[in-house]
């Protein structure tokens, strides 16, 4: 794995990451309406899904790469 690649998923962790503690966090919270704290949590997860679809794909594209060289 080159440098390049390694920054790509390196940043793909780290959003999955923060996004999942962003989850967290707005769960736990007893501040937040629950109509306001349910569409939130439901953007959060679409977020966390995109975040971890790339990171799939990119995985799979960097296995075909490879496999091809």
């Amino acid at each position: 794995m080159n440098r390049v690649t390694e920054i790509i998923t390196n940043e793909l962790i780290g959003k999955k990451y923060k996004l999942e503690y962003d989850l967290e966090t707005f769960i736990n919270s007893k501040d937040i309406p629950i109509d306001d704290k349910v569409k939130k949590v439901i953007k959060l997860l679409n977020k966390i899904n995109e975040v971890s679809n790339a990171y799939t794909t990119f995985e799979s594209y960097i296995k075909n790469n490879n496999n091809n060289t």
